[in-house]
């Protein structure tokens, strides 16, 4: 099998929670992109206001990206062949992937650190790992410590290493917002926006606090003001949007009017009627993770996809 075989079959099974039909990476290795970068090819760009070209470090960008997703098949392997997959993995157990995921972050090359990152595809990077991390951790988020005895521990218990891996996933996003907006088509970002709004949502209706009620409340517009951007390319966007948009508190929906376009380019029929066409998808919706029965999107937006006297309003999206 081909490594873009590999890589592709390691993401989609950690998604969708399930046991990988390929076990091991290829046997051969990737080749040194320092040694030999014309193996990997490269494109350059050159903005109006310079003269010179840049590359965009494809070679760099291509075996890291490789190597996570390595990571991430080994995880889906032992989570998800196990007799019960819904089981939290005890944290000994998760604690070796977390520190392999790490130790991957801190060996990134020069040009893919987060000192250097600033083309879409390198902050994109940031928020799979990040993402993925999430995903690993969320389970025990809320465990103290790593529960083991004859090993140092990480300096960061489970439950701090949830939350700053958190706040540096919504950094990211807000650098790629601001360096590059979200206009432009990107489907990845769909699942890193939703993921993002959905743990702000959860936060919104746990949180008292007035202070941090305002920073999410920001962070809930700029995740769903990128949903309903991305839209305008793709419709899984725009179904995701309308998902979230539906679970907004009034007073957030009429400060996003106001903060957007969107009065004058979408109908109200459009914004709380049912849904163009249904939706028949069983990617997951974004309030599960592997220990927890997931709920597919075509689930998630029923209420949406159908017409008051319960029919479908279209044909499959």
């Amino acid at each position: 099998m081909s490594l873009s075989a590999h890589t592709s079959c390691s993401i989609n099974c950690f998604y969708y929670c399930r046991n990988p039909l390929v076990r091991v990476p290829p046997e051969t290795t990737l080749p040194d992109p320092l040694e030999n970068s014309p193996w990997y090819g490269e494109t350059w760009v050159r903005y109006p206001s310079s003269q010179s070209r840049l590359p965009m470090q494809h070679p760099f960008l291509f075996k890291a990206k490789a190597e996570l997703w390595s990571i991430i098949n080994e995880f889906s392997v032992f989570a998800f062949n196990r007799i019960d997959p819904r089981k939290i993995i005890p944290p000994p157990d998760v604690l070796p992937f977390y520190s392999r995921m790490v130790s991957w972050f801190n060996g990134l090359p020069e040009p893919l650190t987060p000192q250097k990152m600033a083309f879409p595809h390198q902050l994109m990077l940031h928020m799979q790992y990040l993402n993925l991390l999430m995903g690993i951790l969320k389970p025990i988020r809320l465990v103290p410590d790593w529960g083991v005895d004859n090993q140092i521990p990480p300096p960061e218990s489970p439950v701090e290493a949830y939350q700053n891996t958190l706040s540096c996933y919504e950094t990211v996003i807000r650098l790629y917002y601001l360096r590059h907006g979200f206009q432009a088509p990107n489907s990845f970002l769909v699942n890193f926006l939703g993921t993002l709004a959905q743990v702000t949502l959860d936060a919104m209706a746990a949180n008292k606090d007035a202070n941090h009620s305002e920073h999410l409340r920001s962070t809930m517009l700029l995740t769903v003001k990128g949903l309903y951007e991305q839209g305008a390319s793709h419709y899984v966007s725009k179904v995701v949007f309308r998902m979230f948009y539906s679970l907004m508190r009034k007073e957030d929906i009429q400060l996003f009017k106001r903060l957007t376009a969107i009065n004058d380019e979408v109908s109200d029929d459009e914004l709380n009627g049912p849904l163009k066409h249904p939706v028949q998808s069983d990617w997951p919706a974004y309030n599960s993770s592997y220990n927890e029965v997931a709920r597919p999107l075509s689930s998630a937006v029923e209420s949406l996809s159908l017409d008051p006297k319960g029919g479908p309003t279209g044909l499959s999206g």
